[in-house]
């Protein structure tokens, strides 16, 4: 599925171009643009349609260009689902752009599969022990795992998904110090400590430690069994 990420190119600067295939931006709205844009299978009643034409208004507006074609609009139509939601280019998932709209609505808790956050606790553990405690992500693939907690949610939910991801690895992250710091109460990150303090913390007992407050989670730092 083509992607369009520079949306200059779906422009024609020149009105002077004669090309059959050009059309004036500003007229496909028109009973003359409408007709060319069904006749060309475009289903211009669709929130697809729709979406995409904002979008090339919008880069219209910001570039001067006023032209554009039929394939141009196929093409941007194709980075809109069929409820107008911008599909993700790396991923192919709509509902995963955060805009001024989704951002504050995606700052909620919800479910994720325990699979998954075993998964992510474990490589957590691989990350915290390769890197003497220091968050820089150099072991680990965090982009496989959003992508595979945004491909288990319903659109509507995974911005909150990736939110509520976002939340277990600090609050896994927390429980990974507390336990060196039990063991040596002088570490800080980037210190050596004994790594089999955190290969042997269990899942399940980090798991009972965290709770939820509001649109966050929080790891209770209390002694737990190693």
């Amino acid at each position: 599925m083509p992607r369009i990420t520079d949306y200059a190119f779906l422009f024609q600067n020149n009105s002077s171009t004669t090309s059959v295939n050009n059309i004036k931006l500003s007229s496909l709205s028109s009973p003359g643009g409408l007709k060319q844009l069904k006749n060309a299978g475009i289903n211009v009643n669709s929130k697809q349609f729709k979406a995409a034409l904002a979008h090339m208004q919008k880069a219209s507006a910001q570039s001067g260009a006023n032209y554009t074609n039929l394939q141009a609009i196929k093409n941007m139509m194709s980075n809109f689902d069929s409820d107008g939601d911008m599909i993700d280019a790396t991923t192919g998932l709509a509902g995963t752009i955060v805009t001024n709209e989704t951002a504050e609505k995606s700052r909620k808790i919800v479910s994720i599969s325990e699979d998954t956050r075993k998964y992510v606790f474990e490589e957590l553990k691989k990350e915290f022990i390769n890197e003497k405690g220091i968050n820089n992500g150099d072991t680990t693939n965090r982009n496989e795992w959003y992508t595979r907690v945004q491909r288990e949610t319903a659109k509507s939910d995974r911005l909150a998904a990736s939110h509520t991801l976002s939340q277990y690895e600090k609050q896994y992250r927390k429980a990974m110090q507390d336990a060196i710091r039990k063991s040596d109460s002088s570490w800080t990150s980037g210190k050596s400590f004994d790594a089999s303090i955190i290969e042997n913390l269990s899942f399940e007992n980090v798991e009972k430690r965290i709770k939820q407050s509001g649109n966050k989670l929080h790891y209770q730092s209390i002694d737990i069994s190693l």
